[in-house]
């Protein structure tokens, strides 16, 4: 237990890290650029985000979960998503025109041609990357995550102070996946040092086929609103809508961020062992629902001053769509984990059933809902996200042998703990007319607080064993003094 608990600590470290890191950042990038240069950022980087599922073709998953892993699967896998990502970096330097012909935006092919270089970095780096993920190696991650943060942060910063607007977003993302290479190459020293082969193809063909499209329907369930957005509404409102979820990326980033990686590392280890994985599993789904529900809630009431501080006024009719984003996220964080426990037992065709009913549905509801802009298209994600949890937590139950009876207790509890938090900052709220930076920060500081407090009074009361966590981290807090 205190070796999961030190990864998690590791982790975090490194996400909240970076999440101070991107804030800063985005709280400067959004007083440069306009939400046209980061309406057509986010729609060329979600399609180019969408093909990255391909370059990979499950390989990263591969590597992870394999009870047996030789040299030859290991160097497959790199050959795999090195040879797909030099071939997709081709497909996209020689469509661009044509994307930004489709788009009525020259900048975008641009962007296209800048971004597609990550193909072929992460295309190297990314097997790396699993690597030290498999071998749990979170201190050597936190260095990378964190070196990579500062590089995206510095070149994106400066390019868009000398005007380059949309493509300095672009090449902050290359800078930072040029970094994270470096570093994993220089983490895994000689372990490191593998030429791409594909000789193992056909296990890795089978395992990534599934894999690969549910990892496809993942990304365009993730990345398609920005572009129907774009393309029916505009690079205006798909930069309001790229900020009104901002919020809950960032939250996405550091929250899930921090789990992701130890939690199915964790599963997968207790998988390879044959240890008790609906225990773990029921675990992890128990102390993130508890922790995330709330502080999604708290993030919803105070979405009005986090963006006005955040992003400034011009950015505060996002917020609306940013409340329901919030939504979405909650009800999106229980298909997240019952897909990390697919992964992590390698059922990558139930992760694929999944997706495959829910993404039609997501697409379809973001396209009718566009005629009532950016709000209706966020209220629609809410609606296929329900549909996502329902079929993606019921694959879970069935592998892992739950029963939905524990998995409603689960959720009934964190009801309850939302309910406790919500009261006490709705009524400060409403009771408060807030107009400019001073006293925004009031409200948020003041009343998140008041959130926290009642959020950790209903802990205590109801004996859940985040209690015991937190003492836990209380005592090894004091101890540093």
């Amino acid at each position: 237990m205190a070796g999961l608990r030190r990864s998690f600590a590791l982790s975090f470290l490194d996400k909240y890290i970076t999440l101070f890191l991107s804030i800063g950042t985005i709280a400067v990038l959004a007083r440069i650029l306009t939400p046209a240069d980061t309406g057509v950022y986010s729609v060329a980087a979600g399609l180019v985000n969408v093909a990255q599922t391909l370059r990979e073709f499950g390989a990263g998953n591969y590597v992870l979960q394999e009870t047996e892993l030789s040299k030859e699967k290991l160097a497959t896998a790199l050959g795999m998503s090195v040879l797909s990502g030099i071939l997709l970096a081709l497909i996209f330097a020689l469509t661009s025109g044509e994307i930004a012909r489709w788009f009525h935006e020259p900048k975008v092919k641009t962007v296209v041609l800048v971004i597609s270089l990550n193909f072929m970095i992460v295309g190297f780096s990314s097997i790396s990357w699993v690597q030290l993920q498999r071998k749990m190696n979170f201190g050597a991650m936190t260095r990378i995550s964190i070196a990579a943060a500062i590089g995206r942060s510095v070149v994106g910063i400066f390019l868009a102070s000398r005007g380059y607007g949309a493509v300095a977003m672009a090449w902050s993302s290359v800078a930072g996946n040029v970094v994270s290479f470096v570093g994993t190459f220089v983490a895994l020293g000689r372990e490191g040092l593998v030429f791409p082969r594909l000789v193992e193809w056909r296990a890795l063909m089978s395992f990534g086929a599934a894999s690969a499209g549910a990892s496809l329907l993942q990304m365009i369930t993730s990345n398609v609103p920005d572009v129907i957005v774009g393309r029916m509404l505009g690079f205006s409102q798909a930069g309001l809508l790229s900020r009104a979820r901002s919020l809950t990326t960032l939250f996405e980033s550091s929250f899930m961020g921090g789990i992701r990686p130890v939690a199915t590392s964790s599963l997968a280890q207790a998988n390879r062992g044959g240890g008790a994985m609906a225990d773990l599993y029921l675990r992890f789904f128990d102390h993130t629902i508890m922790i995330a529900w709330p502080l999604l809630l708290l993030m919803a009431i105070f979405a009005k001053p986090i963006v006005f501080i955040a992003f400034g006024n011009q950015w505060v009719s996002a917020v609306p769509a940013s409340r329901l984003f919030c939504l979405a996220a909650a009800i999106t964080l229980i298909s997240d984990l019952a897909c990390l426990a697919m992964i992590a037992v390698g059922a990558m065709r139930s992760n694929l059933v999944a997706y495959a009913i829910a993404t039609p549905v997501h697409v379809v509801l973001i396209i009718i809902a566009c005629n009532s802009g950016i709000e209706g298209a966020a209220a629609a994600i809410c609606v296929s996200m329900l549909l996502l949890a329902l079929v993606a937590q019921g694959g879970a139950n069935k592998i892992l042998g739950l029963k939905w009876g524990q998995v409603v207790a689960t959720l009934s509890r964190a009801v309850a703990a939302v309910g406790v938090t919500a009261i006490v900052p709705i009524i400060f709220v409403t009771m408060r007319q807030d107009d400019g930076i001073p006293m925004y920060l009031t409200t948020l500081l003041v009343g998140g607080l008041s959130g926290v407090l009642s959020w950790l009074i209903f802990i205590f009361l109801s004996r859940h064993p985040l209690w015991d966590e937190i003492k836990t981290i209380f005592r090894n807090v004091m101890g540093l003094f």
